[in-house]
């Protein structure tokens, strides 16, 4: 992250000083920001050195690996892709993606382009595709090549037969939105794992030169199939059809409202583009998504009519001009990669210059928090995208910047901390994750982790996490390090969840904390010694509940008298809960089990009420779903006991979903006549 912040920001930085700060109002602040992240995270990665991983582990991991470890490696990341694909299918139908408009209809692929994500919105199936293009995908790859190759080794060609053709769909779903850029990631992890898997100098860069031969041939082959000459151009993709189908016509006659008044937008004229428009409200009016027509029937639209039969003029990609264009992508590349990161961050920083900063409103799901929100990158590319793209103005068009950049400019210093406190949470969590992995699969790891860092560098953090396959990837990762079989299966469960839930309710569980301190006092946590699976001691945190109050000798109140009205809150909706995460992700607990009770306890247990140490305590249970502190100490023995004896996944998952409904409700809070659960004594009936 620090390297990446480095090579993205502060070179550029440095390259551009003058002009940006003949540009900036405060352009010292601005600067000061990036350098302080990237000593920050710099000292970070010294202090936590014992998180690292031996270089020895990682180089010349292949060798490490075997054919069993490998098969149920491709199997895991097979399976995540399979169910990332049909998500996102389920949403928009094949052939309405921007993949087959750039097979059947490459003059619409632009316009297909931004109905195959942008127009979907915030939806499950663009966090889906996000998944694909940045984690999933890149990974299948990645294993199949490494399948390949040691079954050309072994001649095994079987698996060519299989792996091949699975490779070749991975690559396919990549580009389902029609964009050569979407392959970044893939190349990305492909040029880490590969270096890494090789042995010897000279076998990293062949694996590195092929990775860069593979990538160039990848991109000639797009752009000959986009420039090809095609009959009728825009009979075969039905954008109004599909507009329909994927119930956003709302978005897409913004869309093309906006392209209005612009010849070539999206790479239709404005003649092209009204006629479009035309036919897309007429679909929308006397058209639903249940009576619209089978994916075969486009004629209903004419859209013959729209280009006048027409025959497309385009000119082929000649031999003599693959130089030249070489060359235009080449230039392209570097300033994607070197200026342009550091420019859409300087706009950032002249917008809330001259405009002032949005505050919290700028935060992703500030509407549901708030009550209001504002779309920096949109508003950003409207005041100064606009300009540098000729007057382009189309719908959707933004310039996202890094959070590492934005918070700070949004909430000054403590942004720049909360940036900072989300890195190295993530950090911490990907390293407990990594360590988990068998050592072939580390370089793997290290190539999607470096695109989660790239992506760190575009775009804010919980998009990252949520629509750029963050969150897969650690879903991903996890599942990887699970040692299937004895248990094994549900732990890598508990980190996975756990972990997501951190990171989501990091946010949240400081604003609590804050409240703790000001309405109860120090310490913000409550740590209690509790027993944990085998009776091993452990340290439980919850967030403090009641206040140390003390009568007139001293003593410490009832707990009635030290429990007060946001205690009570805190204890009913569960949130007083929240930081068992952490034990969940130490390991210390499991999102499901027993709950762990006092240490003074053990002495008193009888060898049936003590097999509840058989497994790690939970933070919800089978007794907790079944009456809470409503029930009797014996009848909470039982269910704890007829948990050991059923537990399982599905279970666990019931358990899950049963939690969620009696806490929005607030059911079995309290004991009978006691705000608290008695103690045990060992004579319960």
């Amino acid at each position: 992250m620090a390297a990446s912040l480095q090579v993205l920001f502060q070179w550029p930085l440095t390259f551009f000083s003058n002009a940006i700060a003949s540009s900036l109002p405060d352009y010292w602040h601005f600067a000061l920001t990036l350098h302080c992240s990237v000593a920050s995270l710099i000292a970070w990665g010294i202090a936590t050195r014992k998180l690292d991983i031996a270089t020895a582990q990682v180089v010349n991991a292949r060798q490490q690996s075997n054919e069993s470890s490998r098969l149920v490696g491709l199997f895991l990341i097979a399976m995540v892709w399979g169910v990332s694909v049909a998500v996102y299918l389920t949403r928009i139908p094949l052939n309405c993606t921007a993949l087959y408009s750039f097979i059947v209809d490459p003059h619409l692929v632009l316009l297909a382009r931004e109905l195959s994500v942008k127009l979907l919105g915030s939806s499950l199936a663009t966090m889906a595709y996000g998944a694909v293009v940045n984690s999933v995908a890149p990974a299948l790859v990645a294993v199949c090549a490494i399948v390949l190759v040691q079954a050309e080794r072994g001649t095994r060609w079987r698996y060519a037969t299989v792996v091949l053709p699975l490779a070749i769909l991975a690559i396919a779903s990549v580009l389902f939105s029609g964009a050569k850029g979407a392959l970044v990631p893939t190349a990305v992890v492909m040029t880490i794992a590969a270096v890494l898997w090789a042995t010897g100098p000279v076998g990293r860069v062949v694996a590195f030169g092929s990775v860069a031969v593979m990538l160039g041939c990848a991109i000639l082959v797009f752009e000959l199939a986009r420039e090809r000459p095609v009959s009728r151009p825009g009979t075969h993709y039905d954008f109004p059809r599909c507009v329909v189908l994927t119930n956003s016509c709302r978005s897409a006659n913004a869309l093309l409202d906006s392209m209005a008044d612009r010849d070539e937008s999206l790479g239709m004229s404005a003649d092209h583009n009204r006629k479009l428009a035309i036919r897309l409200q007429r679909a929308c009016i006397n058209q639903t998504s249940r009576d619209v027509q089978t994916p075969g029937d486009i004629d209903s639209f004419d859209t013959g009519r729209l280009y006048g039969g027409r025959a497309a003029v385009r000119t082929p990609l000649s031999t003599d001009a693959l130089p030249e264009r070489i060359k235009v992508y080449g230039v392209a590349l570097v300033y994607r990669a070197f200026v342009l990161p550091v420019q859409l961050a300087t706009w950032h920083s002249l917008y809330v210059d001259l405009l002032g900063a949005p505050g919290w409103a700028a935060f992703p799901f500030a509407k549901r928090i708030i009550g209001t929100s504002v779309n920096m990158p949109e508003l950003v590319y409207g005041a100064y995208g606009v300009i540098y793209s000729g007057g382009d103005a189309t719908k959707g068009s933004t310039s996202p910047t890094s959070f590492v950049v934005a918070y700070p400019l949004y909430w000054g210093w403590w942004g720049l901390l909360f940036a900072i406190g989300l890195v190295t949470g993530w950090d911490l969590v990907m390293s407990l994750l990594l360590r988990r992995l068998s050592t072939w699969l580390l370089p793997l790891a290290a190539g999607l982790t470096a695109v989660c860092c790239v992506n760190f560098m575009t775009s804010e953090f919980l998009t990252t996490m949520l629509s750029h396959g963050g969150a897969v990837t650690m879903l991903l990762v996890a599942l990887l390090g699970v040692r299937w079989g004895a248990g094994h299966g549900k732990r890598a469960f508990d980190v996975v969840v756990a972990a997501v839930l951190l990171l989501l309710l990091s946010l949240p569980m400081v604003v609590v904390a804050i409240l703790v301190r000001l309405r109860l006092g120090r310490p913000v946590l409550f740590a209690q010694v509790r027993p944990g699976k085998y009776a091993k001691p452990f340290t439980l945190y919850k967030f403090r509940s009641m206040r140390d109050a003390m009568d007139q000798h001293g003593r410490q109140l009832p707990d009635a008298a030290r429990l007060s009205s946001f205690g009570v809150f805190l204890r009913a909706s569960s949130i007083d809960e929240l930081p068992e995460l952490w034990n969940v992700l130490r390991g210390d607990m499991s999102l499901v089990g027993p709950r762990p009770l006092l240490m003074e306890y053990l002495p008193i247990y009888s060898a049936q009420q003590a097999r509840r140490h058989d497994v790690r305590p939970g933070i919800t249970g089978w007794a907790q779903v079944n009456g809470r502190n409503a029930l009797s100490w014996r009848e909470k023995f039982e269910l704890d006991n007829w948990y050991l004896e059923n537990q399982g996944f599905w279970l666990d998952l019931r358990i899950l979903r049963i939690t969620l409904g009696k806490v929005l409700r607030r059911d079995g809070v309290n004991a009978d006549g006691a705000v608290t659960m008695p103690k045990f004594t060992g004579k319960e009936p």
